[in-house]
């Protein structure tokens, strides 16, 4: 049942994000520095360092990252979205 969750969890989360960088318009283009992650990226951009906010990040630049957060280093230029409404404060 968990995995079930976290299944449809994932899929929502990489469904709203290619659907914002379908319709654009990103919120910043983000240089990443030396030792940040999506969490630190994410609160900086969206005040929230929860999966739902770093995932976005994630998948609006899956290509960039090669679909892990892992492959963040500093210098990748970053698009960030802006919030699906579900997502805003």
């Amino acid at each position: 049942m968990a995995d079930k969750i976290k299944k449809d969890f994932r899929s929502k989360v990489a469904k709203v994000a290619e659907e914002l960088v379908k319709k654009g318009p990103k919120l910043a283009e983000h240089t990443v520095k030396s030792g940040e992650t999506l969490s630190d990226i994410a609160l900086k951009y969206y005040k929230h360092a929860t999966p739902p906010y770093w995932k976005i990040i994630l998948e609006a630049n899956k290509e960039v990252l090669k679909g892990s957060e892992k492959n963040v280093q500093e210098g990748i230029k970053l698009d960030i979205p802006s919030l699906p409404a579900d997502l805003k404060d």
